[in-house]
């Protein structure tokens, strides 16, 4: 681990032990499930069991308890979701398990298993296998029986550590070492396509569970759940709270909304306090203290803790979002912008399309291009729009101009046949795709004499196939 990394670790772990830490949601009055925001309805009489889960469970937090003490409580808590199924037909997965536990295995079999590999189990994920059950009821798809889906090198020493998530190219590091990545973990749930939950049972992470693209699309990103019984008591818990519980985990806190509130307030880790933003979201339910704090959060020094708190706000439309999107269109950082523009749409701002041609003038071709897709998607993208952006100085709005051209409403003929002549090969392309797109069958001798001198368009690797399909298209 860097020693910024390992500096940052301790000050969140210090910032932990001072605040304490609750896992399950108290008395929230304000109700996001009449958002409509997806996944986040509850169905009916899921407030009734979370009821039953936080009598059952009040005082219980991240670990609390003796193992025994927690299974028995993690059973109690399964067996009032099993016992009314109908409930939870919205959650995703559910089919695949019916929120029924395998049979748990025999002492015998995992100690067979912990021989063969050469490892030993973390304590609470093993006695749930042998107490509780072997794989089934679970996040997403459920839980993998033990040892269907095991790392090469199981009793390698792990090398994954908290951040890896956020270094652009994170594998590097262990592929030129000829390091796997995966060594020392084992799959314990299977969300779909590449994307996977770990457990690590070597290494100083032993025990703590990780989300993972095993194809390496994103960095690893390690749980603060301090083991499996606490990951797995968690999911219940949000679970009959009414929380969204797909990609379980992926970038969430966990902690009820006082914990949150903090963490978002003063947390000295600028990824932890993005975290507890998408956390707070998160909840079905939000005090008026808890939007208070997010908007808040929005004059975050970090920028993207301010970027996670618009895209959040504006996913649930919380209160005082449009005047906060607002303000975020003129934030420093062009990252921070772009979600302020998505987020017009999102909320419904009335003025959004006025306010989108102003965002056209942002020097940053992101911000730009997310301006230009809703005016292109609402069919009210015209000429003079992008007209300026032709002419700009950077060739990265000048391209991103010629591709929308496909969209405009306003006749454009003129303006690709000078891109077609034009000197720059990424115009030329987006003049040619925009010909056929809009069936411009007057351009096809300008597109032809393209194809006879062998011009390049875009990507030169391609050039004369796509001219030629273009001839022919437009001959049609």
């Amino acid at each position: 681990m860097s020693g910024l990394r390992r500096r940052e670790m301790n000050a969140h772990e210090a910032w932990i032990r001072g605040t304490g830490h609750c896992l399950l949601v108290d008395d929230k009055p304000f109700d996001r499930s009449s958002t409509g925001t997806a996944g986040r309805q509850r169905a009916d009489g899921i407030s009734d069991t979370a009821g039953e889960i936080r009598a059952m469970a009040a005082g219980h937090g991240n670990g609390d308890g003796g193992v025994d003490q927690r299974l028995g409580r993690t059973a109690t808590k399964l067996g009032l979701v099993t016992a009314s199924p109908d409930r939870w037909q919205h959650v995703f997965g559910v089919e695949a398990h019916g929120f029924q536990l395998n049979p748990p295995l025999a002492e015998e079999t995992v100690t067979l298993f912990e021989s063969d590999h050469g490892v030993d189990l973390p304590e609470a994920y093993r006695r749930f296998v042998t107490r509780l059950g072997d794989g089934g009821a679970g996040p997403d798809y459920g839980l993998l029986p033990l040892g269907d889906d095991v790392s090469d090198k199981l009793a390698a020493p792990s090398v994954i550590e908290p951040g890896l998530e956020r270094l652009e190219h994170w594998s590097e590091q262990f592929y030129k070492a000829d390091v796997s990545p995966w060594q020392g973990t084992l799959t314990v749930v299977d969300h779909g396509c590449t994307v996977r939950t770990l457990l690590i049972v070597t290494g100083p992470w032993r025990g703590r569970l990780v989300h993972a693209d095993v194809d390496g699309r994103f960095g690893p990103y390690m749980l603060e759940d301090e083991d499996f019984l606490a990951w797995y008591e968690r999911w219940l818990d949000e679970l009959t709270e009414g929380c969204d519980v797909g990609m379980f985990g992926w970038q969430k806190l966990p902690g009820d909304e006082d914990f949150l509130r903090t963490a978002l307030a003063s947390d000295p880790s600028p990824s932890r306090r993005e975290r507890a933003a998408r956390s707070l979201a998160a909840l079905p339910e939000l005090s008026r203290d808890g939007w208070h704090a997010l908007l808040a959060a929005s004059s975050d020094t970090d920028p993207l803790a301010r970027q996670e708190v618009v895209e959040m706000v504006a996913k649930v439309k919380m209160p005082g979002a449009e005047a906060l999107i607002r303000a975020a269109l003129a934030d420093p950082d062009p990252r921070v912008r772009k979600e302020a523009v998505q987020g017009l749409n999102k909320v419904g701002v009335a003025d959004r399309e006025q306010m989108l041609r102003q965002m056209l003038t942002d020097p940053d071709v992101a911000v730009v291009n997310s301006a230009l897709w809703p005016l292109a998607s609402a069919r009210t993208l015209r000429l003079a729009d992008l007209t300026p952006l032709l002419e700009h100085a950077d060739s990265l709005h000048r391209r991103r101009a010629a591709f929308f051209l496909l969209y405009t409403q306003d006749e454009v003929t003129d303006v690709l046949r000078d891109l077609i002549s034009g000197d720059d090969p990424h115009m030329r392309a987006s003049a040619v795709r925009a010909a056929v797109y809009r069936r411009e069958r007057r351009l096809l001798p300008d597109v032809q004499q393209l194809a006879e001198r062998g011009a390049a368009v875009g990507d030169v690797w391609d050039s004369r196939w796509e001219l030629r399909d273009a001839v022919t298209k437009l001959s049609e």
